[in-house]
């Protein structure tokens, strides 16, 4: 009788992995056909944020849990540069989820700035602002101040976390110090 609930408990862990494709979200950027490309640190303002070290910022950032050593648990984000708000010095966008090792924490978007040479990062939006927008992994498009995130996401905190129930896509705009929801459009996935 122990034998088959072990059996069942392998089993449900490998279809959540199967599921979500692994230990974390899945996380894209584009950007290359954007009016406004995500681009590349070229400020001697920015270099703050070159010279982070966004997998350790990152992590408290996002509070994942302190490192555990196991193989899964690695916090890798994305991280990429574009000026978000018309200041002429790229911001970094950093995309990431904290590890685990069963069902996708959320995928996120935080967008950092420096205005000094000598000042740390500082976070000046995060994305998505509505807390029940649970993203299993992002796209991301930035053209100018705006920015947007899409990906597959769970309709409602009801759905089982193994399978996200629709593509959600939605813009923000920086405008007035702040990142404003410009546009959301959900699309539901096949079973």
């Amino acid at each position: 009788m122990k034998f088959r609930y072990i059996c069942l408990f392998i089993t449900l862990i490998l279809a959540i992995v199967a599921c979500t494709g692994g230990s974390g979200a899945n996380v894209h950027a584009a950007g290359a056909g954007a009016t406004h490309p995500v681009t590349e640190v070229k400020s001697p303002l920015a270099s703050a944020l070159a010279t982070t070290d966004w997998s350790t910022f990152g992590r408290k950032y996002f509070e994942c849990a302190p490192p555990s050593g196991q193989a899964w648990d690695q916090f890798t984000p994305d991280v990429f540069y574009a000026d978000i708000t018309g200041d002429h010095i790229p911001d970094a966008l950093v995309i990431g989820a904290c590890p685990t090792p069963t069902s996708p924490n959320p995928a996120m978007v935080a967008i950092f700035s420096v205005t000094s040479a000598r000042q740390n990062p500082h976070e000046i939006g995060l994305l998505p602002t509505d807390s029940s927008d649970y993203f299993t992994g992002l796209h991301l498009r930035v053209d100018g101040p705006a920015i947007t995130i899409s990906g597959p996401a769970y309709s409602s905190a009801r759905q089982p976390l193994c399978c996200p129930d629709e593509e959600l896509s939605i813009t923000y705009r920086w405008q007035a110090g702040h990142l404003t929801k410009i546009s959301q459009t959900a699309r539901k996935l096949s079973s």
